[in-house]
This record gives structure tokens, sequence and C-alpha cells, in this order.
């Protein structure tokens, strides 16, 4: 997958645009008909399955895929599926926060502060144990 294919998977995709894209994946390029036998090893689809699909059912994939008895359609659908699963929570939490944007900005301006207070307390650390405290007191950094 590639961006500049438009064909990534962002972690925020939405699910119709995910089917599509995932519908529009290439699989074994020499299983012609599902009735023909395929090799997962080589098919683009199954590489992904190994992330989001649960093992026992890989293995099904795999055998069912090598003895004809899935096609590419249905193995893509099956991975889609599990790939929507995978970024749903992440697509609400999401939605949560763009539709709570003074949350964010609460977030960010506390972090600024508490880094800013571990920041001042390392750097009079660093200037003690340099020998320059009596400096920072006359200049104030």
């Amino acid at each position: 997958m590639s961006k500049s294919y438009n064909n990534t998977i962002a972690l925020s995709e939405p699910r119709e645009t995910l089917e599509k894209k995932v519908l529009s994946m290439k699989t074994d390029p020499q299983r012609l008909k599902k009735t023909d036998p395929g090799k997962p090893e080589i098919c683009n689809v199954f590489s992904y399955h190994k992330y989001f699909t649960d093992s026992e059912d890989v293995e099904k994939i795999q055998v069912k895929c090598k003895n004809a008895e899935i096609g590419c359609v249905e193995c893509k659908r099956i991975l889609f599926e599990n790939i929507d699963k995978f970024l749903s929570p992440m697509r609400e939490k999401r939605k949560e926060y763009e539709e709570n944007i003074g949350y964010i900005e609460k977030i960010i301006i506390t972090g600024t502060e508490k880094a800013k207070e571990v920041a001042i307390e390392n750097m009079k650390n660093v200037r003690n144990t340099m020998g320059l405290i009596n400096f920072w007191k006359i200049t104030n950094f």
C-alpha cells in the first residue's frame, strides 16, 4: 500500500473507504478462478491477515485458500472486518477528541505546565552541578 497510490489505510480511516481499499487489494496473481488452489505465501491480502486476524483463523484461511475452499473476495471481506475491528476504537476515540477540542487544549496546557516545572528543576540541578548557581541568580535565566 502506498500514499502515492492513495491506498494507504489511516488509523482514522472511515469504514466505507476502508472496505473499498481492502476489497481492491491485489491477491495471488496466479489464482484466476475461485476453484484454482491459491498460494497464500505470495498473496498480499494473506500477509495482512497475519497482523489483523487471530492466528487460528489465519491457519484456517491458509488451508482453505490452498484447497480452493475460499475465494479471494471472501478472504478480503474477512480481512476488512478484522481491520475494521482493530481501527474502530481508535476512530471512536478520535471522534471524541474532535468533538471536545477544549479538552485537548486543557491537556496541552496542563502538560506544558508540568514539563516547564520539571525543566526548571532540571536546569537548577544542572547549574548547581556546573557551579553556575550564582550566575543564574544574577542573570535569572
